[in-house]
């Protein structure tokens, strides 16, 4: 116990740890010893958390692309109809890009539907669901309204370099995550702990 708590005290002067410790701290708040490939399988997600940290609109990147899809496939099929002595390779690859794009649409339409309410961070959303998925992982399920899970959550948020909030900001995004397994965190944390055992 009195490890736990200096390795949680030390996320509280984050900007001063390394690393590696950082995510050690964030492991601790999971498991009381931590397995060694935990800390490893959190630094592995950390950077891929923060860079979508950065301060653009993922919803309005997806409009973007879902409006280029449309120009796309307005506009390939003249590759379609050139003369005999300019077709070339582009224009197989333009009747294979034709026959994608209607489903990469379709599937950029789910993700642009306008929803009410604060937009989800998604940083957020995976940092939640990487310690949602290790706590079933090691625990069996996750805890309903557990204040270690939420404070497992802040202190890896910290650790990957996001600015502090109350733990009680992360309930709901861990009952969200809870309720649906992250398939490919599962695999990723899944063969950490394997390359260990």
């Amino acid at each position: 116990m009195k490890e736990r708590l200096r390795v949680v005290g030390l996320s509280n002067n984050a900007s001063v740890a390394s690393p590696e410790a950082k995510f050690e701290a964030a492991a601790w708040t999971i498991a009381d010893p931590p397995p060694e490939w935990l800390t490893r399988a959190l630094a592995y997600f950390g950077p891929g958390i923060t860079s979508m940290r950065d301060p653009f609109d993922i919803g309005e990147r997806f409009v973007r692309m879902r409006d280029a899809c449309d120009t796309l496939m307005k506009g390939l099929p003249a590759y379609l109809h050139m003369p005999f002595d300019l077709q070339t390779q582009e224009t197989e690859a333009a009747k294979l890009v034709l026959q994608l794009l209607p489903t990469i649409k379709e599937n950029l339409d789910q993700f642009t539907k306008s929803r009410s309410g604060r937009k989800p961070i998604v940083s957020r959303i995976i940092c939640a669901g990487v310690i949602a998925e290790a706590w079933k992982l090691l625990h069996g399920k996750v805890e309903r309204r557990s204040d270690k899970v939420y404070e497992a959550c802040e202190v890896y948020w910290q650790a990957c370099g996001g600015p502090a909030s109350d733990i009680e900001n992360w309930r709901r995004l861990v009952e969200k995550v809870s309720a649906n397994s992250e398939e490919w965190i599962v695999k990723r944390l899944a063969a950490f702990r394997a390359v260990q055992n």
